[in-house]
């Protein structure tokens, strides 16, 4: 576990899941991620490592279970020609509210896996499992080397054959609160 209660917010308009300096170091170590000051992002072995060795990331909001696969949190650029770079779309930043509380932004990353509902009369926001974004295929099996564990990805986007096989542990890092914009900026 990373942290056991950090605010976060979810924002639309922020692509990477952000979270606090230390607490990103801690998860992208966990990832065996190396930070890149060029793009300033952690960079993690796509090269050598099964995909299957990576683990599910879970994060827990209220009582409700959240998990990004790591087809869902790797960042995946280059082609075999040139090579594979994968990034972690975890990225440090001490973001603060006016008393200092560190808190973490679920972006795009985490939004496009989940469906969300920002219900601002009721105070309250919503998530559920985004059903297209389970089937679409969006690495190439080739990508990663194989081993006792596999990964396959169809090239063809129908449910039935698109399979990923993945570590049966879960992985769980960390909790979050989650807060409404309305309600949080009411007590700043």
């Amino acid at each position: 576990s990373i942290s056991s209660s950090t605010y976060a917010i979810a924002d639309t308009g922020t692509t990477l899941i952000v979270g606090p300096t230390a607490q990103v170091e801690s998860l992208n170590g966990a990832l065996g991620g190396t930070y890149d000051s060029n793009s300033q992002l952690y960079t993690v072995d796509c090269h050598t490592r099964s995909l299957s060795s990576f683990p599910n990331v879970t994060f827990t909001i209220g009582d409700t279970v959240f998990i990004l696969t790591p087809l869902q949190y790797l960042w995946i650029t280059g082609d075999q020609s040139t090579g594979y770079i994968c990034y972690s779309v975890f990225s440090p930043s001490d973001s603060s509210d006016s008393n200092g509380n560190l808190f973490w932004i679920l972006g795009d990353y985490f939004l496009y896996r989940y469906y969300s509902v920002f219900d601002i009369l009721n105070n309250r926001v919503g998530f559920a499992t985004s059903i297209s974004y389970d089937w679409m295929p969006t690495v190439d099996s080739s990508l990663f080397p194989t081993s006792s564990t596999t990964t396959e990805v169809s090239s063809i986007p129908n449910r039935e054959n698109s399979t990923v096989h993945r570590p049966a542990m879960h992985f769980s890092l960390f909790a979050l609160i989650l807060m409404v914009a309305t309600r949080y900026m009411d007590s700043v």
